[in-house]
């Protein structure tokens, strides 16, 4: 891996640990891969659990290596589009206040629940400086224009749509969960470059409690659950997870009422959702005893729930192909049992059900087909297992938690400019600044602070017509720097660039009239202003600093030769060197280093410095080369 040093990532959704939704689990096999993987993660959610009012969570506790702060809470359950808007919006204030003061990070990772709460990472990105990564779960606006909530080409999806690209195209990575997902965020103008995809996981290590039955054996083993909700020997159709807006209840629903006198047959609901009151109601309306309805189950229960069903339901409604992808098909594949998906064919599940032959696919409202199916697989445990095994071994190959996280590991560790050079990230321009503070810290930047530092040197390496900055490392730290520039002004330019963050970076020091001053000073001198000597290059060696536990070893050496052939080959034959005159060993190193001294100036009042010119010879050039 050509970026190993550890991160520092924040991962924002709305659920997570204890919460068992799936967007909860995903991001929470995610976060405890990294920590153990040795990057720094953090998680800001809601201290509220799915659907439910109040705050049950601690706002801050940590899990395994990962910080988890918790923010804001439900006021309402999951019921109605206003009330739900209601906690979004609370939600998204309370967790964007909460990011702005936590430590800096070098990533984000923004969700979909709820929906929109990448804007954080927009923010987060354009004030903080940090890389955001946009994990596409569901896509908004249009799984709500699908659903009819919102009117097509109204004014409420275009402005929702606006924010959508908006968060799209201000992400430095979108993570998509499959090709249906990748076309549709292709077709609103997102480079390909841009998009991942990752596809949802499960975990064969979490889910073993899977039985291989031998041909013309009765597909079962002791489950705790049969003996709980009074199901005895009898064959389980199983749906676990969300009711949500874009699952065909209404075919699974109809084949129930087909089936209402079948006692040899029962149909376990688990999990919660929108829909949800929908199947209670036609239960009761209709007196079906043969259905078992219970609320999510905790996560340490995972195995033995999806173990129970014989088979297992997989829905999704016309039209949402690429808007959501059901990541229960990937639980059901560990569990090594049929997928029987009700849904549209060109859809994802689809599309593997059919590669892989781990079960059967239905068309929306064929009930009777469905029916058709559960009764062939009923008396063929035989195909049951088959079928099973099949998607437990494509499961292990392609879609199991360790090779999904360990390439979203890949996506934050080497992120790749489109000249293929591997991207610093903010950590370790924090680590220059640092350094610079800890061994320049008489200097008037170093009295700015680390956030303004590092920014100045993001905005050094950013601008590589100009400038560039040079590192030395040692076991993932930093232990010394140089910068140069050939055009100062070109370079602070870009530091504009990043203007919220650098106002917030300097928000105690605008309040000093002192360095205020300093300020006015350095605008000046980058003008060209004030005295000083006459005819000294533009080009600058702008800073040299090394570990004082690492000096004394060559790396100062290194650092101001490896300046003098950056400079070389980008045609620069000397540049200055402007040092505080009070500095004797940095003057007694530049002369050692061949530099002279040809003048000096006052920069900053009452701190007058010495000029220094280091002339780059073709002798110079063929030493650095040899060194």
């Amino acid at each position: 891996m050509k970026h190993s040093r550890p991160l520092k990532i924040l991962i924002i959704n709305q659920s997570f640990w204890p919460d068992v939704v799936a967007t909860s689990q995903q991001a929470h096999d995610l976060a405890l891969y990294l920590a153990r993987n040795g990057d720094s993660v953090s998680v800001v959610a809601s201290r509220s659990l799915y659907g439910k009012p109040g705050a049950n969570l601690p706002a801050k506790e940590c899990l395994e290596g990962i910080n988890i702060y918790r923010v804001s809470r439900n006021i309402f359950r999951k019921r109605g589009l206003f009330t739900r808007s209601i906690d979004y919006f609370r939600f998204s204030v309370a967790c964007l206040l909460k990011c702005l003061f936590l430590p800096r990070q070098d990533i984000v990772i923004c969700l979909t629940t709820p929906p929109f709460i990448a804007l954080v990472g927009v923010i987060l990105k354009w004030v903080m400086g940090m890389r955001f990564i946009f994990w596409e779960m569901d896509l908004y606006p249009d799984s709500t224009v699908q659903a009819g909530i919102i009117r097509r080409a109204g004014i409420v999806h275009r402005i929702l749509n606006a924010l959508d690209l908006m968060c799209l195209r201000r992400a430095d990575n979108v993570v998509v969960l499959g090709s249906c997902m990748r076309r549709r965020i292709l077709a609103k103008g997102i480079h390909d470059s841009k998009i991942s995809t990752i596809h949802p996981w499960s975990d064969p290590l979490e889910i073993n409690d899977i039985t291989k039955p031998q041909p013309n054996q009765v597909l079962l083993r002791p489950n705790q659950f049969r003996a709980e909700w009074g199901i005895g020997d009898r064959f389980v159709i199983e749906y676990s997870g969300n009711y949500g807006i874009g699952h065909d209840v209404q075919t699974v629903t109809q084949a129930m009422l087909e089936l209402k006198d079948d006692d040899s047959i029962r149909w376990v609901i688990v999990g919660d959702g929108i829909m949800k009151p929908n199947v209670v109601d036609f239960v009761n309306e209709h007196g079906l005893q043969n259905v078992v309805i219970q609320p999510y189950q905790p996560r340490s229960l995972l195995g033995p729930l999806l173990s129970l069903g014989d088979i297992h339901l997989v829905l999704m409604l016309p039209g949402y192909e690429g808007i959501i992808l059901p990541s229960k098909f990937y639980g059901i594949l560990a569990a090594a049992r049929p997928a029987v998906f009700v849904g549209p064919a060109e859809s994802e599940v689809a599309k593997v059900i059919r590669e892989v032959h781990c079960g059967f696919i239905i068309s929306n409202g064929d009930s009777k087909r469905l029916v058709q199916v559960i009764k062939q697989l009923q008396s063929n445990p035989q195909q049951i297992a088959e079928q099973g095994q099949l998607g437990r071994a494509a499961l292990e190959r392609h879609y199991s938690m360790q090779t999904a996280c360990k390439t979203w590991r890949a996506l934050l560790h080497d992120p790749v400019v489109s000249q293929h050079e591997t991207v610093r990230q903010s950590s370790d321009y924090l680590q220059v600044a640092r350094l610079h503070i800890d061994t320049i810290g008489h200097g008037f930047l170093s009295s700015l602070g680390e956030e303004f530092l590092s920014l100045v040197y993001r905005a050094i390496d950013d601008d590589k017509k100009n400038s560039f900055l040079i590192l030395e490392w040692e076991g993932g730290k930093v232990i010394g720097f140089t910068s140069g520039t050939s055009n100062s002004k070109a370079m602070y330019s870009q530091l504009f660039r990043h203007l919220p963050s650098l106002i917030w970076s300097l928000r105690t020091s605008l309040i000093s009239p002192s360095k205020i001053a300093g300020m006015f000073s350095t605008a000046r001198y980058l003008r060209g202003g004030g005295p000083k000597p006459a005819n000294i290059p533009s080009a600058e060696l702008l800073s040299i600093s090394v570990d004082t536990s690492h000096r004394g070893k060559g790396v100062a050496d290194r650092l101001y030769h490896s300046l003098e052939l950056e400079f070389a080959a980008r045609g620069i034959q000397s540049f200055k060197i402007i040092v505080g005159q009070e500095l004797l060993p940095a003057h007694k190193f530049y002369k050692r280093m061949g530099a002279s001294e040809v003048g000096q100036f006052q920069l900053h009042r009452g701190a007058s410095s010495l000029v220094f010119v280091g002339n780059i010879t073709k002798s110079s050039v063929k030493k650095d080369v040899s060194s």
